[in-house]
């Protein structure tokens, strides 16, 4: 028996701007440079098939979240991709919406 991939995660990316602080309407702190955005997921990959039990492990601020709000059209990645059922995340985001 063939076992087809139900889910399948390929270089998941997921980047946030930082906010700065602001204290009276002015803006403190530094714009830009590295410390500008907080990557949530980097490089993330996995394959589930169909019959496995899967789980994600890890500490606190590793990206979990983040990786299943991806998954279910929460969130959109900043690159990588995420099938569903061979149905891509761009497909995918379109046609999640139909699905709440």
């Amino acid at each position: 028996m063939v076992q087809s991939a139900v889910l399948q995660v390929k270089n998941l990316h997921k980047e946030y701007d930082r906010e700065r602080a602001q204290c009276f309407g002015l803006i403190r702190g530094k714009s830009g440079g590295r410390d500008s955005k907080k990557v949530a997921i980097d490089d993330t990959g996995f394959t589930i098939d169909a019959g496995e039990i899967f789980c994600l492990l890890g500490p606190n601020g590793a990206g979990k979240s983040t990786t299943l709000n991806a998954v279910i059209a929460e969130t959109r990645p900043t690159w990588g991709q995420v099938s569903v059922s061979s149905l891509y995340c761009k497909t995918y985001f379109l046609r999640a919406s139909n699905f709440r």
